[in-house]
């Protein structure tokens, strides 16, 4: 059995270009409610988990609420659970301004099951091939057993 590789929040913040002490209120806010939960003293983050707090912090940079731009960027969790790999997501909005994170493959079931009437008014493309790689060089070179010194009381 092979375990996923995981890093501590200090690196995680880091690789995703996103302030720590930032993130951490928006957990305790509620504003990102997909963030792992405390493992011993520390929380312990995978790749996946990087890759949402790095969306959050340009969802939020662009202007959206904290609590939606945590909420799509769990939707994006949840998105690479099931695709990992994948090379680009979508971000769609509805006539009831309302966003979407959705797989390219599968935005056509996603306007047949979700929209419950309502239509696409745009659709933001996220080219996620460069993240990929630079999340995959930093945990070759931080994650697993590395515990970065400011991680201690988290």
């Amino acid at each position: 059995m092979t375990t996923e590789a995981t890093m501590s929040s200090t690196y995680a913040s880091e690789v995703a270009f996103f302030n720590k002490q930032r993130f951490n209120e928006a957990v305790a806010r509620g504003d990102y409610p997909c963030a792992p939960k405390v493992e011993g003293r520390a929380r312990v983050f995978t790749a996946r988990d990087v890759m949402g707090i790095w969306l959050y912090g340009h969802l939020i940079d662009d202007g959206i609420p904290p609590a939606k731009a945590g909420d799509l960027a769990c939707q994006f969790v949840n998105v690479l659970k099931f695709d990992p790999d994948i090379e680009e997501v979508l971000i769609v909005r509805d006539a009831f301004r309302r966003r979407h994170v959705v797989a390219p493959q599968n935005l056509e079931s996603f306007k047949k099951v979700s929209l419950a009437g309502s239509s696409i008014i745009s659709i933001e493309t996220w080219d996620l091939r460069q993240q990929h790689k630079n999340i995959a060089h930093q945990f070759a070179k931080l994650a697993a057993r590395h515990v970065h010194p400011d991680d201690a009381e988290d």
